[in-house]
């Protein structure tokens, strides 16, 4: 699952990062404000949402995401009940905010802390082809 804004570069950035490592994973996207005034409230919403599915309909893992800004654009990721909302999530929760030196509530909450948007897509799936080749190497090694 994806809570991100779709106008976002890292809305972008993450598909085309999981797409080179796996492509084909499915994503369900719920477009979210990811700063302002409804950014709190549609993040809030979006785990609502992600949570409440029925068991076999969730994802495997829900990845909240923006790109950097200043500490102002940052706000609804340091938001308390936003930061609540990725602690008491059921589905385990990256959050890929900002840029590396970039750090948000969020981030303490989460299961796993990714430091950019494309480092979240990075640690949501493996590199196809490092498994393709550890596959074919141990392939080799059975019929040696």
């Amino acid at each position: 699952g994806l809570i991100t804004s779709s106008e976002a570069a890292a809305y972008g950035d993450f598909l085309r990062i999981l797409n080179n490592r796996w492509s084909g994973a499915v994503v369900v996207h719920i477009p979210v404000h990811v700063q302002g005034q409804h950014a709190v409230t549609e993040i809030l919403s979006a785990f609502d949402q992600m949570n409440t599915l029925p068991t076999d309909q969730r994802p495997e893992v829900l990845v909240l995401t923006r790109g950097g800004g200043s500490l102002e654009d940052l706000h609804a990721f340091n938001s308390e009940a936003v930061a609540r909302a990725v602690y008491k999530s059921v589905i385990p929760v990256v959050v890929g905010v900002g840029h590396e030196r970039d750090e948000s509530l969020c981030d303490f909450t989460a299961d796993v802390r990714a430091s950019t948007p494309s480092n979240a897509a990075e640690r949501v799936v493996p590199d196809k082809n490092a498994i393709e080749a550890m596959l074919a190497m141990s392939t080799e090694r059975m019929h040696d």
